[in-house]
């Protein structure tokens, strides 16, 4: 059962990756949180969805600003 479980929730992952790579960004996040709480060990993948998804969504731009990032808050607030 274990084994299953594990591949179930691999599943889950890939449908969150699948989700963000067609512009679902907020059931790809959605998902990826639901994994998070059913098995913390996805947490190592936190980064990576991090990144992603403040330089994709947030519209982040590099070398702009007084800090030298210029964030879109709209979208970031609505992420969550």
């Amino acid at each position: 059962v274990h084994f299953q479980y594990n591949g179930m929730l691999f599943g889950v992952l890939l449908f969150s990756v699948a989700d963000l790579e067609a512009g679902h960004i907020y059931r790809g996040a959605a998902l990826f949180a639901a994994l998070l709480n059913m098995k913390q060990i996805f947490l190592y993948l936190a980064p990576v969805y991090f990144v992603f998804l403040l330089r994709g969504h947030c519209a982040c731009v590099f070398g702009v600003g007084p800090l030298g990032v210029r964030l879109n808050f709209g979208n970031l607030v609505r992420l969550g």
